[in-house]
């Protein structure tokens, strides 16, 4: 498991990204909605889950694990993303081919009609659109490429959504447990299998709290039940940390975004889950209980 890279090349950008990542289903569509109101832009090529489409073509591929190893690969698909999602620039030929290439790759995963969407959005992107100067992009898959972003991006911050780790292991959500479970903790994923889906859980925050420690202040992690059931005090702090202030309109209108899903405290239906005593340990470290 990957947690500290070194890429040669980085990306300077006169206003950094905040970026949002998370486990599928973690509430990670409430705080791009959020970011949007307060005029980020968060990209143009997006699905209903606010979910920016570029970033999931370009980076959402296990051949790309692990990440050390296929730096060239990365900083390719990097340089795509931002040429078209930041400074609005036409791609190159050699980006023409790297994403024709990526299109065939994914053949699998996507449908064709979606891949030609991505294709034609990417090479269009640059056209219509001004360098945003509050910018960033949401895609849960995110933190998988954490390391790498942040030694390429040294003044990116970044949104890590967190929700209760076995309501996480009983949702029926599990794409990325499917997509990169036997990558992170090195068990094939065969099916619903809510132990394995904890474990994945356990696995991704481990790793990330371990690669937050290179951030020095730029990561912020938001536990998402405690955000729906104090929303006033988890807009402050998430205002805070992006450095923001709003009027009292405006903070009231983002307070009445936050909806506490039906689906918190799950797990307390569901059948118990065996959990290894260090993962019961990073749950309760986290603010969250085992039954």
């Amino acid at each position: 498991m990957q947690t500290r890279v070194s890429f040669d090349r980085k990306y300077k950008f006169p206003h950094p990204p905040v970026v949002i990542g998370g486990l599928g289903g973690s509430g990670t569509r409430l705080v791009a909605a959020i970011l949007q109101q307060l005029e980020f832009d968060m990209g143009s090529d997006l699905n209903r889950t606010n979910d920016n489409l570029a970033f999931t073509f370009l980076f959402k591929r296990p051949e790309l694990w692990p990440l050390q190893e296929h730096a060239p690969e990365i900083h390719q698909a990097m340089a795509v993303f931002f040429k078209a999602g930041f400074f609005r620039t036409p791609l190159e030929e050699k980006d023409i081919l790297l994403i024709d290439a990526i299109a065939k790759i994914n053949s699998l995963q996507h449908p064709t009609d979606w891949l030609e969407k991505r294709l034609e959005n990417l090479k269009e992107y640059s056209k219509n659109l001004q360098t945003p100067t509050q910018w960033g992009w949401k895609e849960p898959n995110t933190h998988i490429f954490l390391p790498a972003l942040v030694d390429c991006i040294p003044e990116m911050k970044y949104i890590h959504v967190m929700r209760h780790g076995l309501d996480m292991a009983n949702s029926t959500n599990q794409s990325q447990v499917n997509l990169w479970g036997n990558l992170l903790i090195g068990k094939k994923i065969t099916g619903p299998a809510p132990e394995v889906s904890f474990r994945y859980w356990c696995a991704v925050h481990r790793r990330i709290l371990q690669v937050s420690q290179n951030m020095h202040g730029r990561f912020f992690l938001l536990n998402f039940d405690n955000f729906c059931f104090q929303p006033e005090k988890g807009l402050a702090q998430l205002l805070n940390y992006l450095q923001l202030k709003v009027s009292d309109k405006v903070f009231s209108g983002l307070v009445q975004m936050v909806n506490p899903p039906t689906t918190i405290g799950r797990y307390k239906t569901r059948s118990k889950i065996s959990a290894r005593a260090g993962d019961v340990e990073l749950l309760k470290k986290l603010g969250f209980e085992y039954y």
